[in-house]
Parts: structure tokens; C-alpha cells; sequence
């Protein structure tokens, strides 16, 4: 994935396609993925098409949004009209999703004023602190 998405920006490809760029991703890498993709949008101009079940990063990308169920489209929209939507999966799709949505944005703010410390979350012992670990 890594690979792909270097050789999109050093090419700066006009069009992008991803699946699923988040997929098998911790909280914090998603957040990092989300933001490069961001920029990557901005900085480029490039449209970007991105395949996820991820609301939260459709939700921060996307200009506009289409829900498949069955192989079909059954919504099209800005996020606002997907968040609003009255279609019964998009509802349900959206409501299972909207409990975590909270915990991301959490996330999300912290990586943007992330400076790249490695941060004592309280979870390793003294041996691990500071050393490399290598990450994204």
C-alpha cells in the first residue's frame, strides 16, 4: 500500500484509486493514512476514489459518498445527505458506525498535533521507552 501511494504522489496523478486504505489498521494509523490522503487531495488537486467501510474517512474526505448494498448504489451524496439519509441500510450502515465516530475524531485531533515524540500512554514498561519501534 505504502509503495502505491508513493509512486501516486511522486507521479501526481490527476486520479487515484484505493481499497480499503485503511484496512487491518490501528486507530492512529488510520488517522495518518486519512491525513496524507487529505493532503494528498489538497496539494495535488487530484480526485481521489476510495473503496471503504470506514464511515469516519469517507466522512473526512469524500466531497461525495455512494453507499452499495446488493451491488447497487442506494444513496449518493454529500456526507451530510448520507449522515441524514432515510434509506433503511444506509441508516442502519451509518448508525453502527456513528458509536465509534467519537473515539476517532479523538484520534484524529491528536495525530494533527502530533510532533512524532513517542508518547508514555502508560501501556509499555520503562525498557521500550524511547527506543525506536519503527510504526508508520
Amino acid at each position: 500500500k505504502r509503495v502505491a501511494l508513493c509512486r501516486a504522489i511522486v507521479q501526481r496523478k490527476p486520479l487515484i484509486i484505493f481499497d480499503e486504505p485503511n484496512a487491518g489498521l490501528d486507530p492512529i494509523k488510520c488517522a495518518a493514512i486519512d491525513n496524507l490522503l487529505l493532503r494528498i487531495k489538497k496539494e495535488f488537486k487530484a480526485t481521489l476514489i476510495i473503496n471503504t467501510s470506514e464511515l469516519f474517512t469517507a466522512y473526512n474526505l469524500s466531497d461525495r459518498i455512494g453507499i452499495l448494498h446488493r451491488g447497487k448504489i442506494v444513496e449518493i451524496g454529500p456526507p451530510d445527505q448520507i449522515k441524514s439519509s432515510t434509506h433503511p441500510y444506509v441508516q442502519e450502515f451509518t448508525r453502527k458506525s456513528k458509536e465509534f465516530l467519537p473515539q476517532i475524531a479523538k484520534f484524529q485531533a491528536e495525530l494533527s498535533t502530533w510532533t512524532g515524540q513517542k508518547v508514555d500512554d502508560g501501556r509499555r514498561d520503562d525498557g521500550h521507552l524511547g527506543k525506536k519501534t519503527g510504526g508508520f
